[in-house]
């Protein structure tokens, strides 16, 4: 049965996204807390996740939170950036602020960077970099979409750089890193505002070790991931 549900969603992406390009439809538009911005697309996955977002269909109000707190950010942070919508919206709300995106996926960091062009945004940084405890090379598994990750690669997997979190100080920070949220909690020593979405194979007891020091919120709790937003404790 799920497999005849995997089938049928792939095949309405793809029937999507071909009406999409008959219709010469380039990108979507996301309004949110009065900002715009524009999502371009060139795989069916892409495309039908560029029209929920615009419909608010995928993380609204949690949007609409980050925004506003990128109001009053100066170095924001976008780690798992996949389409980089995050990072675009904040960038978007806040142009006197410095955004870096990492994106390792080369298919999601061409997606981010057609959306920074189609913006045009130039406080927008993309690093194409798996965001980890540590600094040098690590092998990635790259699937072209926002499941991409570390933790599923294998020695066959193609090696990406590696970079961390901790030379780099921020004030806001999303953190969707497919299980890697652990390692790289523990790697940020200043007390930046985080959201924070953990999957059901996130290693809950590790991630809660280093959220100690924070106020946790939940803000949505989906099928298959919670989403949460830390502010630092005063």
């Amino acid at each position: 049965m799920n497999y005849i549900r995997f089938i049928i969603k792939r095949t309405w992406f793809f029937l999507f996204f071909i009406k999409s390009r008959l219709k010469r439809q380039r990108f979507f538009t996301i309004t949110c807390e009065g900002v715009e911005i524009k999502l371009t697309y060139f795989t069916p996955y892409h495309c039908n996740l560029a029209y929920s977002l615009s419909q608010s269909r995928h993380e609204g109000e949690i949007l609409k939170k980050w925004a506003n707190d990128a109001k009053h950010s100066s170095t924001i942070i976008d780690v798992g950036a996949f389409t980089g919508v995050y990072g675009l919206l904040a960038a978007k709300a806040n142009p006197t602020a410095t955004v870096y995106l990492y994106e390792p996926d080369p298919i999601n960091a061409a997606h981010v960077l057609g959306n920074i062009q189609l913006n045009h945004l130039t406080n927008c940084h993309l690093i194409t970099a798996a965001v980890t405890d540590h600094d040098g090379f690590i092998t990635f598994n790259c699937l072209g979409m926002s499941a991409s990750s570390i933790k599923d690669s294998s020695p066959k997997s193609p090696l990406v750089q590696a970079a961390t979190l901790a030379n780099t100080p921020a004030d806001l920070i999303k953190l969707d890193a497919e299980g890697e949220e652990s390692a790289i909690l523990g790697t940020i020593t200043s007390s930046p505002i985080i959201y924070l979405e953990e999957h059901n194979w996130t290693d809950h007891k590790l991630v809660r070790q280093h959220t100690e020091r924070f106020n946790v919120e939940v803000l949505e709790v989906g099928a298959h991931a919670i989403y949460k937003r830390l502010s630092p404790v005063i």
